[in-house]
């Protein structure tokens, strides 16, 4: 994902924009977009997932946390699974779900660093 700190504000929207309509979801309320019971917002470098509402299970977390990322992404960036960029909690370098206490059944909060590791998210939510 590009870092949009030092974009102008049209640009950034724009860059914003692209990142989710490649992930195909478009609905924007205030700079916060929705899908499904998803908020998304942009930091600087990530995106931010939360929901108020239904998370992810904990067995759906654990197994997105440790699917392969893909060979062409990896070759790239030395990323090995997707849960070092869909990261649980937004815990930097990320953690498995289960150690995040394993008190958690529902995980309701993401960073995601990657267009890749976006994309994955949204699949895992259109599992639920």
């Amino acid at each position: 994902m590009k870092n949009t700190y030092y974009l102008e504000k049209d640009e950034r929207i724009k860059q914003i924009k692209k990142e989710f309509e490649y992930a195909k979801i478009l609905e924007n309320v205030q700079n916060v977009w929705l899908y499904k019971d998803w908020y998304f917002e942009r930091s600087c470098k990530y995106w931010i997932a939360t929901t108020k509402y239904c998370g992810i299970p904990l067995e759906l977390a654990v197994e997105l946390n440790e699917k392969k990322y893909p060979k062409e992404f990896y070759d790239e960036c030395d990323i090995e699974k997707y849960g070092v960029v869909v990261r649980v909690n937004g815990y930097s370098g990320g953690i498995s779900p289960l150690e995040n206490g394993g008190k958690e059944k529902i995980i309701k909060t993401y960073h995601i660093d990657t267009q890749e590791g976006l994309n994955e998210f949204i699949k895992t939510i259109n599992k639920l």
